[in-house]
C-alpha cells in the first residue's frame, strides 16, 4: 500500500568542514514503496560501489614486493592489506613465526609522507649494512631496544614506500645472513612470491552485505582486508565510509561471532530495526564513539561510529543495517582474490635462506 510521505529536512549546523554547506537544501516530496528505505543517504537503486574499491585493492597488492620465500609450512599470525582513497595509498602487513629456526618473522610495506619521520626511525642502530636488491635503497642490522633478545631489523625505501623485515631466531642461528637473504628474496608474485592469504579468503564473497549508500552524500574513505590466526582464525572485510554531515563509519563483516571488550565499551541496549534485524549499541568508555552489531543468519557485522559532533539520529544507523540486509549486489571480479601461483618459484637466494632456516 503506497502512502504519501512529506520529508521535511531541517538545515543542518556548519560544522567547519567546507563540503557540508548547502548538502542537506532541499525539500521534497517523496513516495514510499513497502520495502524501501525514506533516507537520502541510502540509494537502493544506484549505490556506492565499495566492492570495486575492495577488489582494486586486492588487484594492486598482486605487484607489490613480498617475501619470496614464504610457503604454507610457515605459520601465519596475521596479514592485513589497506587501501585508502582517493590517493590509491596501499599498505600491506604480515607476520609469520614457528618454522625451523625461526621464531617470529614481521613485513611491512607503506607508503612515506614524510622522510624525516623515516630516517628517524632508522636511528638507533648497532649494526648496520647496506642491503643488496636490485629495487631497494637501505640497510639492515641490530636495533637497541629494551627487548630481552636482539631485534633484528631491515628498513628500506623505494618510490616514496617504506619496507620493513623484522626477525628474531634462535641464539645459535645467524640472523644477520637471515636478513640478508629475506631481503634479497623480496619480489613481486609474478617474479615468484607465493603468498598464502588467497588460501585464508573463509568469507564466502557472493553471501556479503554491504549498506546500499548514496554517492551523493557519502564516500569510501578506505578499505580493509584482515586474517587472523591467533585462538581462533578468522577474516574480516572493513569498508570506512564518511557520509557528509553524518561522521565517520567503519562497516565490517566477520565470519566469527564479534566479540566486545568490556574495559572498553558500556552496553547501551538492544533495538530491532525497520526490518526486523536486532542491533546491540555499545559506547565507548572514554568518548563519542559508538558500535553496533548484529547479524544476518550468514556472517557478524558491526559498524564503529564517529559522530562529527558527538550526537546523531539514530535512525539513520538504523537505516544504513537495514540497507545492509536487503543488499543483493555479488562482487563482479572474483578472480582479484585468486593469487598468481600456487607455490613459490625457489631461486638460488631462497635455497640458501631455506638452509639457514632449517640447520
Amino acid at each position: 500500500m503506497k502512502r504519501i510521505v512529506c520529508l521535511i529536512l531541517v538545515s543542518m549546523l556548519l560544522s567547519g568542514c567546507s563540503y557540508i554547506t548547502g548538502v542537506f537544501e532541499a525539500l521534497h516530496d517523496s513516495l514510499s514503496k513497502e520495502g524501501e528505505i525514506n533516507n537520502q543517504l541510502i540509494d537502493q537503486k544506484n549505490p556506492l560501489d565499495e566492492r570495486k574499491v575492495i577488489e582494486t585493492a586486492m588487484e594492486k597488492q598482486k605487484e607489490i614486493l613480498k617475501p619470496g620465500f614464504i610457503t604454507d609450512d610457515y605459520k601465519i599470525g596475521h596479514m592485513g592489506i589497506n587501501y585508502y582513497l582517493p590517493e590509491g595509498d596501499l599498505y600491506y602487513s604480515a607476520s609469520y613465526g614457528s618454522y625451523g629456526n625461526l621464531i617470529m618473522m614481521f613485513y611491512d610495506r607503506q607508503p612515506v609522507s614524510n622522510k624525516e619521520i623515516f630516517n628517524s626511525m632508522n636511528e638507533n642502530f648497532e649494526v648496520d649494512k647496506e642491503i643488496e636488491h636490485d629495487e631497494l635503497k637501505g640497510f639492515y642490522g641490530v636495533r637497541n631496544t629494551d627487548w630481552d633478545s636482539d631485534h633484528y631489523e631491515m628498513r628500506a625505501l623505494h618510490d616514496d614506500v617504506s619496507y620493513n623485515i623484522t626477525v628474531a631466531a634462535e641464539e645459535e642461528t645467524d640472523n644477520l645472513e637471515i636478513m640478508e637473504r629475506m631481503t634479497e628474496s623480496l619480489k613481486t608474485e609474478a617474479d615468484g612470491a607465493y603468498d598464502p592469504l588467497y588460501n585464508r579468503i573463509t568469507i564466502d564473497l557472493d553471501q556479503v552485505k554491504f549498506p546500499t549508500l548514496s554517492e551523493d552524500y557519502t564516500n569510501v574513505e578506505s578499505v580493509r582486508i584482515g586474517f587472523w590466526d591467533s585462538s581462533e582464525a578468522y577474516m574480516e572485510l572493513e569498508v570506512s565510509y564518511e557520509p557528509k554531515g553524518l561522521g565517520y563509519i567503519h562497516f565490517t563483516v566477520v565470519d566469527k561471532e564479534v566479540n566486545i571488550p568490556e574495559d572498553y565499551y558500556d552496553l547501551e541496549g538492544e533495538k530491532e530495526t525497520a526490518a526486523k534485524t536486532t542491533v546491540t549499541e555499545y559506547k565507548d568508555k572514554d568518548n563519542d564513539t559508538f558500535l553496533f552489531t548484529w547479524t544476518d543468519e550468514v556472517y557478524h557485522y558491526k559498524i564503529l561510529f564517529w559522530p562529527h559532533d558527538g550526537s546523531f539520529d539514530r535512525q539513520d544507523i538504523y537505516d544504513i543495517i537495514d540497507s545492509s540486509i536487503q543488499d543483493q549486489r555479488k562482487f563482479a571480479n572474483k578472480e582479484a582474490f585468486e593469487g598468481l601461483r600456487n607455490e613459490p618459484n625457489f631461486n638460488q637466494t631462497e635455497k640458501e635462506l631455506e638452509k639457514l632456516l632449517k640447520d
